[in-house]
């Protein structure tokens, strides 16, 4: 005769051989059937401790949410905890989405990554267009996402929409997560000569001038200059503190100050109101055309594929072939990653020069050893 298995509580042997887990949530009993004994005991091991930590969700009471309710909760949580200026992005990468048929009147556990994959293609045709009448724009109107950089912030914030949903309990996984950017070239470091930094700079208004030489000899980004407060200057130090808050790093991290850039700051009026931007429009408030003085001023100088960003690599660049470490340079751009920063490494050729002349010099002090000893 058969030994009689023991019977565990919340589990039911059935006669096929599989078992029956069973187990009471808010009053009533859920069940699933199961392979067998194992697989039962563990799923309710996991979900005894879901419901003890309140992360239990019952998939027949699983309330589907529209893409355009997630999208509503994704802006508030933006504008409670993003800045201004990332907000106001949100608001208009949140209207591309909305209109897209991809997600229009879904819900958001019937999106795909094959949705999310063909918004992306869909991102980049109008992209095309929109770049060839992209000279049109008028000041003040918001700005046309454009390009492979402007897809990527909008689907950059797309994952992070479905990761906040994800978080609050609206939808398993991320659709998102395995659609690839379009990452910037990482070979691509393109800096000012100086005879083109002279051109800008004559077709600088004072107020663009100063921020371009301030970005020159800092490194800093645009935002990170815009944002900067007197608060965030100690002038005796000779430097800066990018706070956590708008720092790319979600770190504080130090700017040092070099004559140049100590001598733009001299410039400007000191207010009394340390909490007032250093580089502020001539309200007192965030400035918010810089792209257009920027392209007039560039378009004026006559210099070819050169962006904002890039006088941060200018600042890069010139601090490699001038000798500086690395390593010293990544800590000056606040880099997280060191491969970030190994894009200016062929800018130092006789730092990688004395690198390989070690290994020549351990040759031979080797070979003169062996010599010796065979003498």
């Amino acid at each position: 005769m058969a030994t009689q298995q023991r019977r565990e509580k919340g589990i039911l042997v059935l006669p096929d051989g599989r078992c029956r887990a069973s187990w009471m949530y808010e009053g009533r009993w859920v069940r699933k059937i199961c392979r067998n004994r194992t697989e039962a005991r563990a799923l309710l091991q996991s979900v005894r401790g879901q419901i003890i930590d309140d992360h239990f969700r019952d998939r027949r009471k699983e309330v589907h949410t529209s893409f355009e309710q997630a999208v509503k909760r994704f802006l508030e949580w933006s504008e409670a905890n993003c800045r201004a200026s990332t907000f106001k992005m949100d608001r208009w990468v949140a209207d591309s989405w909305k209109a897209s048929p991809c997600f229009k009147g879904r819900t958001l556990d019937k999106i795909t990554g094959g949705d999310v994959e063909r918004y992306k293609i869909e991102r980049m045709k109008e992209a095309a267009r929109d770049t060839k009448s992209k000279a049109g724009e008028k000041e003040g109107a918001a700005p046309r996402l454009v390009g492979k950089r402007c897809v990527d912030i909008s689907l950059a914030r797309l994952k992070r929409l479905f990761t906040l949903a994800g978080q609050w309990g609206l939808v398993d996984g991320n659709p998102a997560a395995k659609v690839k950017l379009f990452r910037e070239d990482p070979r691509r470091v393109r800096f000012l000569t100086d005879d083109e930094e002279e051109r800008l700079l004559k077709k600088c208004s004072p107020y663009l001038r100063r921020i371009v030489l301030f970005a020159l000899h800092t490194g800093t980004r645009r935002g990170e200059i815009l944002g900067l407060t007197w608060r965030d200057v100690d002038l005796p130090n000779a430097v800066a503190t990018i706070p956590a808050t708008r720092a790319k790093g979600k770190k504080d991290r130090h700017v040092f100050l070099n004559e140049v850039a100590l001598s733009v700051l001299h410039e400007l009026p000191r207010p009394i109101n340390t909490g007032a931007l250093v580089f502020p429009n001539g309200d007192g408030g965030t400035q918010a055309n810089l792209s257009r003085q920027w392209r007039a001023a560039i378009t004026a100088a006559k210099i070819e594929d050169f962006r904002f960003h890039d006088l941060r690599h200018t600042f890069a660049s010139r601090a490699i072939m001038a000798g500086a470490d690395l390593a010293v340079v990544r800590e000056l751009l606040g880099h997280r990653d060191f491969e970030t920063t190994l894009r200016y490494a062929h800018l130092a050729p006789k730092m990688l020069m004395d690198a390989v002349a070690v290994l020549a010099v351990r040759h031979s002090q080797k070979t003169n050893i062996g010599n010796s000893e065979g003498g």
